[in-house]
């Protein structure tokens, strides 16, 4: 079914059981496969090919011109598997040639409002992108990786199977298989216990997947510690997952549980930190030494309070606070009074 308003191509390779809603646009090089349901105003353009059953939602940009400088209107494809659900104002582009030619969405995936794909990226089978998820170029998420609200991941980066990263991260280094991620500069905070648990893994195997994780972290010397892993550990098929991820592109940087190595190594590599060890430990002390100074005084003007006016004490609070959230009130009022007078001075001065 077609709706009268849809603008379809001619050329365009369209199978049965397509529904097309309102001021949708499909372009001539576009096919969709059987059951793809595409609600109100989905653009679909490019060099474009959707699997089944596919359900994009209103206002999506599907295939259209990759945002990179260096594109020149070359012939590049972007394909998506079968079953996703892709929401409200997501936008995924075509490949560039620096990148293969191809953008690839496997199957079951879920893009929420406003995420994005971009160009060259690789997204596996069961991917979960959560809204306002922007990938960056070239980035390679694994299969069955579910990434929080809000988080960006830079160009080039991948994030191996069965990770698990928080809201609000950026990511801006590789993320083992079967990680648990958080902060704002992505650490790496353990395993995602349960999201092998709901997959059904034995507890042997997660369990010596634990104990390869403490061996391979248990220094900023990654190479070493994977070199004296138990030859036992190295035979679980999740570890083997982890060593083949640190092996296969050892020149880029990973996620680690180090926040030291974070701040010198990572950082200053990218030129936005210039801490030393000798300042950051200054940092540390100065810090601690303010906390005694008036955090002391402090503590015991509090505790006096409560001593010497025993019951009465919490009445005396409510009393401050209820006082202190008047006379701001009272301060907010003036000062939009005193605005709306100026306004109107203004605009009598000007005639406006």
């Amino acid at each position: 079914m077609i709706h009268d308003t849809a603008t379809i191509d001619p050329k365009a390779k369209i199978s049965s059981n397509v529904k097309i809603g309102p001021y949708c646009v499909v372009g001539p090089n576009v096919e969709i496969g059987d059951d793809v349901i595409l609600q109100s105003h989905v653009h679909v353009l490019g060099k474009t090919k959707i699997g089944k059953k596919n359900k994009i939602y209103s206002f999506a940009s599907i295939g259209n011109e990759p945002q990179d400088l260096k594109y020149n209107g070359e012939d590049t494809k972007l394909e998506i598997g079968d079953g996703n659900k892709i929401r409200e104002y997501v936008t995924i582009n075509t490949g560039t040639i620096g990148g293969g030619g191809l953008t690839k969405v496997g199957n079951n995936c879920l893009f929420m409002v406003s995420s994005h794909v971009a160009h060259d990226c690789i997204v596996e089978d069961n991917v979960i992108l959560a809204n306002n998820v922007p990938l960056g170029g070239h980035a390679h998420i694994e299969q069955n990786v579910i990434i929080g609200g809000n988080s960006a991941v830079q160009q080039f980066t991948r994030v191996g199977k069965f990770a698990m990263i928080g809201g609000m991260c950026g990511v801006v280094r590789d993320v083992i298989p079967y990680a648990m991620v958080h902060g704002n500069r992505s650490i790496l905070q353990g395993l995602n216990l349960i999201g092998l648990r709901r997959q059904k893994i034995p507890n042997k195997e997660i369990i010596a997947l634990t104990e390869a994780y403490k061996e391979i972290f248990k220094s900023e010397n990654l190479t070493e510690n994977l070199k004296n892993l138990k030859s036992d550990l190295k035979k679980n098929n999740l570890v083997k997952d982890v060593i083949e991820f640190l092996e296969i592109n050892n020149k880029r940087p990973f996620c680690t549980p180090f926040s030291i190595y974070k701040t010198f190594v990572i950082e200053e590599k990218y030129g936005f930190n210039k801490t030393t060890v000798s300042t950051f430990i200054i940092d540390k002390i100065k810090g601690y030494f303010l906390l005694i100074i008036i955090g002391a005084p402090l503590l015991y003007l509090i505790l006096n309070f409560f001593t010497n006016y025993g019951n009465n004490a919490w009445f005396y609070v409510w009393l401050f606070l209820v006082l202190f959230s008047f006379f701001r009130f009272i301060g907010e009022l003036v000062e939009f009074c005193f605005e709306v007078l100026q306004d109107h001075l203004y605009r009598k001065k000007f005639q406006l």
